[in-house]
């Protein structure tokens, strides 16, 4: 037999707190240049370290920051060699939208 199972049931029990503790956000964002041409592996890493940095300074209290899914818009930004090794810090006409989970 199978049964559904809620991801935020899982966090709840992983990190021993209540269901209701567990928040799951739809999040639209701005890419850097550098952002926007990493692969999947690489943007969830950078959007990982950018929301724990955020919610360090804005929350109470959180366990862990989960990403669950994203899409990436690339709005004509164009990740070729060259322009990789040209990339800059700032931010880009590429955006993303993000599922987070919040434990």
């Amino acid at each position: 037999a199978t049964f559904p199972v809620e991801r935020t049931s899982i966090m709840a029990a992983a990190f021993d707190v209540p269901k209701d503790k567990v928040g799951v956000f739809d999040v639209d964002m701005s890419l850097t240049k550098e952002e926007a041409c990493m692969s999947d592996t690489l943007l969830v890493e950078s959007l990982l370290a950018t929301f724990a940095d955020y919610l360090s300074t804005t929350a109470s209290t959180f366990h862990t920051v989960q990403v669950l899914g994203f899409t990436r818009e690339l709005n004509g930004e164009q990740c070729n060699r060259r322009t990789v090794r040209q990339l800059l810090s700032s931010f880009s006409a590429a955006t993303a939208s993000v599922r987070m989970m919040i434990v």
